[in-house]
């Protein structure tokens, strides 16, 4: 990329500012899509998958992209921005593996530190990572070199397999096994604990520490397991143990959450993982009833991709399938009249159709691949 004359026969040289300035125009179109996908999400009542949506923004505003190549002088312009989303797939595997990170119940108060962080660099590391990559797509693939083509092709095979394996595997495992998103809800349900009310099992004298309550005890019993309230002015103190262990009413609880005692609670139970949900508020686990989080990485066996995520996914394998069969009847009608159309034309638009199937495919089954390495999907 220079700005002197080229040769006869040789392609034009493209000045270095369009080129920088059609990375910049992919970079914001791509934060833009994040934005929008989170946009999206906080004003929808359900929990809608960014990375997925930010995936299917990224194809439907494809010809912006073409657009802004064709802008900047780029040879086969339309292959270039049907590229430029390419490099936006590591991104969003890494936003899948991050969004697993987030507890699906929470029994302990967090740090937003770390999540306000993320929503504050996200949007810059798209700003770069796709500018980047949009520059080099338009130095490198713009020309019309067999071997690049042939690369493009194999590539699209490649992603065609990866996406069709992760996407019947998602299928099948979400047939068997509930989501992060639905896992709580379908656990069994053991019981209900009353609200605190009528005869506790002991009335502790107020503490002397300026109250004047006293603390009401309530212990109610579930398979092998003693709930324990102590309730003062209606807050209780709950906290969990065997049906084998004694505690004294006042013995302290090292290990307990602050509930409401005017609310029924449910008590829900993952035999396998050895934890007891209650009211899907808080959670006990371990040999010693230890309140503790529930994250992806503990209940990941027991768990099936989002599934938004796999919906995603079996989007970009329809719309890199229907390119892909695009591509079958542009190459057929060439082959039955050759010398007819333009050939250079013509391997433009099989790149361009390759390479189109190539991002749409990878893009979409980016957050399947980080559920695969979280061990969702096998």
């Amino acid at each position: 990329m220079s700005s002197a004359h080229s040769a006869p026969g040789e392609p034009r040289p493209i000045p270095v500012r369009r080129v920088i300035a059609f990375g910049l125009g992919v970079g914001m179109l791509a934060s833009f899509s994040l934005m929008a996908a989170v946009a999206l999400r906080a004003s929808a009542d359900a929990r809608l998958p960014v990375v997925s949506i930010t995936a299917l923004f990224l194809l439907c505003i494809r010809p912006a992209f073409d657009s802004l190549a064709a802008w900047a002088g780029v040879a086969r312009a339309a292959v270039v921005g049907a590229l430029s989303i390419l490099p936006i797939a590591p991104l969003l595997f890494v936003g899948a593996l991050f969004a697993m990170t987030v507890p699906i119940l929470s029994s302990h108060s967090r740090s937003e530190g770390a999540a306000t962080a993320v929503a504050i660099f996200t949007p810059v590391a798209f700003l770069w990572v796709s500018c980047l990559g949009a520059s080099f797509m338009a130095a490198t693939v713009g020309d019309d070199r067999a071997w690049i083509d042939a690369l493009i092709r194999g590539a699209r095979r490649g992603a065609l397999v990866l996406g069709s394996f992760l996407f019947a595997a998602a299928v099948v495992r979400g047939l068997r096994k509930p989501d992060p998103e639905r896992y709580l809800a379908l656990l069994p349900e053991i019981g209900v604990i009353p609200a605190a009310s009528g005869d506790p099992i002991a009335i502790l004298p107020p503490k002397g520490n300026g109250s004047l309550d006293e603390t009401w005890v309530y212990d109610d019993r579930f398979a092998n397991l003693v709930v324990r309230r102590a309730c003062v002015s209606g807050s209780c103190r709950l906290s969990l143990r065997s049906v084998g262990s004694v505690a004294a009413p006042d013995a302290p609880q090292a290990s307990s959450a602050v509930v409401s005692g005017r609310n029924p609670l449910s008590v829900r139970r993952d035999e396998k993982h050895d934890l007891w949900v209650l009211g899907e508020q808080m959670a006990f686990g371990g040999w010693d009833l230890q309140r503790l989080d529930i994250d992806v990485s503990t209940v990941a066996d027991g768990l099936s991709p989002p599934l938004g995520w796999t919906l995603g996914a079996g989007i970009g394998l329809l719309i890199a399938g229907l390119s892909t069969v695009q591509r079958t009847r542009v190459a057929r009608c060439a082959a039955a009249e050759p010398g007819v159309a333009d050939a250079a034309r013509i391997r433009s638009r099989l790149a361009e159709l390759d390479s189109f199937a190539l991002s749409a495919q990878l893009v979409t089954a980016a957050p399947l691949g980080a559920a695969l390495f979280r061990g969702l999907v096998f």
